[in-house]
């Protein structure tokens, strides 16, 4: 009876091995799966099947993540882990016997040693026509050690997204990036160059996005391709008294944390319909938002908008407008002030001190269709229903 059993497992396991089917699904399929998946887990399906024992040498999706920390805390074990990180990443493109890769996706914690290994991963891209890049030098804070981005990226003329995180960059005088559509930066100082280069070289270019960039002094972000639709700005670093000045015509879509900040000024947004002011932080961003409630002309420019969101602590540095306290001319402007949106979301603590901010915005929006309110959770707070 026994002996039966086992004869009917090999029999199922036979008969599994001939209709195998992952190994039977087209190029194509098996290759977006795979996509899905970091280059060291893409490396160990070529266990799975003969047929894929060579398959990830060709994927056209290549992504690699930072490897495993490491118990010890020694600089020892942290280097050897960054070496580790850096060879894998060299190794495997070094390999890679693809003629085109579709996305190329490297986050990796760069030491100042690491830049002509850089370089060459950025080569890579080139010769082989990537079509989505993504940097990303994990945890490079000091501006000492970043790595200076070769301005070789910025000739991948079929790249279509590039996102680049904690590095330094100086633009190149000539640019050909005529395919790009999706440009993003995070923590990026600008070193040289100008941004407006950039811009005013990639004509395809739709959605555009800084966050936590150091802006040189008195800089003039100006954006009249008419392309351009979606504009996100998150924080920033400035020179003692500069300013960033936007020239937006044609954006349609606004995302930030910049309203009332003494940094920004908004100049021509006329095609402007969706505005999002919502902080990720708020309780870090409340009192600084609150001090620096300037920039009146910043409001101003959002009467035209249909779709606005705003968080508590804007809803709270326009309620300090309302106290008798405040500049006489500036309360006169602001009361001036009327809204066209039709689509109004508010996130508000309601707080005593957020009332008047609130009351500003309802009796100053008289078109409102839609009206959002969500409550944050505050500790030790209960809101009754």
């Amino acid at each position: 009876m026994e002996g039966t059993k086992i004869k009917q497992k090999k029999m199922d396991h036979d008969v599994a091995e001939k209709h195998d089917c992952l190994a039977e699904l087209p190029e194509h399929l098996l290759h977006h799966i795979l996509s899905y998946l970091t280059m060291k887990d893409v490396i160990r399906t070529s266990v799975l099947a003969k047929r894929w024992q060579y398959t990830w040498l060709y994927v056209l999706c290549l992504t690699f993540s930072p490897l495993k920390k490491t118990r010890s805390s020694k600089d020892g074990a942290n280097d050897q882990k960054k070496s580790k990180d850096g060879a894998f990443i060299n190794k495997s493109l070094l390999v890679h016997k693809g003629s085109k890769v579709q996305k190329l996706n490297i986050t990796f914690k760069y030491c100042h040693t690491d830049a002509p290994l850089v370089d060459s991963w950025i080569q890579f891209a080139m010769t082989r026509n990537v079509n989505q890049f993504y940097l990303d030098f994990r945890r490079c804070n000091s501006h000492k050690f970043k790595y200076t981005l070769h301005d070789t990226i910025f000739r991948c003329s079929l790249l279509t997204v590039l996102t680049v995180k904690s590095c330094i960059i100086k633009f190149p005088a000539k640019i050909k990036l005529r395919s790009l559509r999706t440009l993003s930066f995070e923590k990026v100082h600008f070193d040289g160059g100008a941004v407006n280069n950039l811009l005013s070289s990639c004509s395809t270019l739709e959605d555009l996005s800084f966050a936590h960039c150091h802006w040189a002094k008195n800089h003039d972000l100006v954006i009249m391709n008419s392309c351009v639709k979606t504009l996100k700005i998150r924080g920033g670093y400035f020179y003692k008294n500069s300013t960033l000045e936007i020239n937006a015509p044609f954006i349609v879509s606004f995302e930030g944390g910049v309203l009332f900040s003494k940094y920004y000024v908004f100049k021509r947004m006329e095609s402007l319909r969706s505005a999002s002011f919502v902080c990720s932080k708020p309780d870090a961003c409340r009192k600084r938002v609150y001090n620096h409630f300037t920039n009146l002309e910043n409001l101003e420019n959002l009467c035209h908008v249909k779709d606005l969101r705003m968080c508590s602590c804007y809803i709270q540095a326009i309620a300090s407008t309302q106290n008798p306290t405040q500049d006489c001319r500036e309360k006169q402007v602001i009361d001036l002030i009327s809204f066209e949106v039709t689509c109004l979301r508010l996130k508000t603590g309601l707080m005593e001190w957020e009332l008047p901010g609130i009351a500003y915005i309802l009796s100053h929006s008289p078109n409102v269709e839609t009206l959002i309110i969500s409550i944050d959770e505050i500790p030790g707070r209960e809101v009754s229903s």
